[in-house]
C-alpha cells in the first residue's frame, strides 16, 4: 500500500513511540509535532502505517487521512492464527504538507 498511497517524494514516519510511563503526558505529541514542522518546512507529505485501529483516530486528529486499509492475517491450514488487531489489518495514512495541523499534545 505504501507505494500506492504515497508514490511522490514524502516523509515516512516508520516508528513513533513513548515509554509507557510517559504516555499521556504529551511526549509522543511533541515528537510528532517536531516531525510535522520539519515536514511542512520541506513542503512534503508524510506517510505512516499503523496496525492499531485506535491509532487511526489519533492520527486523523493530527492531520492525517486514512487512505487505505490492508488486511493482514496469519492463516495456517485454513485457520486464522493471528491478525494485527480486531480490524485485521494495516492502516495506511497520509498527511499533506502544510495541512495546518501540527501536534502539540496527543
Amino acid at each position: 500500500a505504501h507505494k500506492e498511497v504515497a508514490p511522490m517524494p514524502h516523509w515516512y514516519l516508520w516508528f513513533l513511540a513513548a515509554d509507557p510511563r510517559s504516555q499521556g503526558r504529551g511526549v509522543g505529541a511533541s515528537l510528532l509535532g517536531r516531525i510535522q514542522a520539519l515536514q511542512d518546512a520541506q513542503g512534503m507529505p508524510c506517510y505512516l502505517e499503523t496496525s492499531l485501529a485506535k491509532n487511526v483516530d489519533i492520527y486523523k486528529h493530527k492531520g492525517f487521512r486514512l487512505e487505505k486499509d490492508v488486511p493482514v492475517k496469519l492463516i495456517m491450514d485454513g485457520k486464522l492464527l493471528d491478525c494485527f488487531d480486531t480490524s485485521g489489518g494495516m492502516h495506511s495514512m497520509l498527511r499533506p504538507s502544510g495541512s495546518g495541523t501540527v501536534s502539540s499534545k496527543l
